[in-house]
């Protein structure tokens, strides 16, 4: 029997494929994206069990919608993967050329995006739903190396102590981490990047799928595997 599979930011790069990889899987996958793209169609079109959903992480209203739909049509998610996320390359300019009030955008989607997604869908997320909230090292007080790039590190701490309180809300079982990626050949990573999406997708999807084998207590981790500092 497939499994319910919901991914957030499916669109294009990470959760594209981590969303084509389960459909080639012949699971059921729910594909939150803010535009419909020739390749979501194509996805649409090939796998039956594609479904697509219109919705914008980075707002309440719009995504309420998309959330009703959902709890309509599935009663459990198997895996959840908040894959949703933002930056502006005007953000590495420092502190002098950053716009405040424009930080909010990117908190709404990079760090309150996830938890839209799962307060939204609370009834469809048991015990055995697995969750993976898709964050960046630059999100962690001990290893960031960034200078200067205050919205986008500081959105991606904020979503690392979301996924901590979740876990301290909800009890200390192993349904929930959050990943960093690594540097990806993405429209938001650049040409430059180390990595294919498809190969971080892969590995991402390897510590969803084996996370009780994960290191007891820790919660964010990188895209092999590897621990990393808060």
């Amino acid at each position: 029997m497939a499994r319910e599979i919901l991914v957030s930011g499916a669109s294009r790069g990470l959760g594209y494929c981590i969303a084509s990889s389960y459909l080639k899987a012949g699971e059921s996958v729910h594909m939150i994206v803010r535009k419909r793209t020739d390749a979501v169609d194509e996805l649409e079109n090939t796998y039956p069990m594609c479904h697509v959903y219109l919705g914008d992480v980075g707002s309440d209203a719009a995504i309420q919608d998309a959330l009703s739909k959902l709890r309509e049509k599935v009663e459990v998610f198997d895996l959840i993967y908040n894959v949703a996320g933002i930056f502006w390359e005007k953000d590495r300019k420092g502190l002098t050329y950053l716009d405040i009030d424009e930080m909010a955008d990117m908190m709404n989607v990079n760090a309150f995006g996830a938890l839209r997604i799962l307060k939204g869908l609370a009834g469809q997320i048991k015990e055995q739903t697995r969750i993976v909230n898709i964050s960046s090292e630059s999100g962690s007080l001990t290893n960031c190396e960034e200078r200067g790039m205050y919205s986008y590190c500081m959105s991606k701490a904020a979503l690392n102590m979301a996924t901590r309180q979740y876990v301290r809300e909800h009890g200390d079982r192993r349904n929930i981490i959050t990943v960093c990626p690594g540097w990806m050949r993405t429209d938001m990573g650049g040409a430059q990047a180390d990595l294919d999406p498809m190969f971080s997708a892969g590995e991402i999807i390897r510590l969803a799928e084996h996370m009780d084998e994960l290191e007891e207590g820790a919660l964010f981790f990188k895209y092999d595997g590897r621990k990393l500092p808060w």
